[in-house]
This record gives structure tokens, sequence and C-alpha cells, in this order.
């Protein structure tokens, strides 16, 4: 795959073009589903930040060894599966988010 990358914007007829970088777009079967970033001071603050996953194809995702940085750290264990359609919350603190429900 190519990309370029241009810094000035070049003009096309009358108008002005600004020349993107090429992406390739990759088809996840994992992805975010939702995040609880910057949670306010009274819910616990960084300590309750979580991040959902969401397999979102008809076949089970091995995570062994997948890792989460960031706000929310985890290393997942060898072994770990997602199954076809499940979700799965992955907390900074999971006592927080227990406590919280």
């Amino acid at each position: 795959m190519t990309t370029m990358r241009r810094n000035r914007r070049q003009r096309q007829h009358t108008r002005w073009v600004e020349l993107l970088e090429a992406r390739c777009v990759l088809d996840s079967t994992v992805v975010f589903n939702e995040l609880m970033y910057y949670p306010r001071p009274e819910l616990g603050g960084a300590a309750s930040e979580w991040i959902e996953l969401h397999n979102q194809m008809s076949v089970d995702v091995e995570l062994s060894n997948w890792r989460i940085d960031g706000g929310v750290e985890y290393q997942f264990p060898v072994g770990t599966i997602l199954a076809a359609g499940d979700y799965l919350v992955v907390a900074a603190d999971p006592t927080q988010l227990v406590d919280a429900v």
C-alpha cells in the first residue's frame, strides 16, 4: 500500500482541495463498543474508566495476549475467548465498576 502526505493545499479548478493521507480500512471482528473516559470525580474519577468490547461476528475470537494501554490497561491471559456476538467490559479498577452497579 502506498501512502501520500502533502502539507499544503493544491488548487484544482477554482476551489482549494486538501490532499489527505491514503488509508486502508480493515475489517475487524472485535470493536470498541462503548467507552467511559474521564468520569466525574464523584463517580470515582480515572479509577472508574472502562471499555466495552464487542465481537460483532458469528465466530469466536481468541484474545490471548491482546493488550489495552492507556487509562485502562490490561493484558488478556492466554486462552481468553470472546464468543460470537458477546460483549466484554474491561475496567481500570474492576472493584470501582462493581461498586457503581
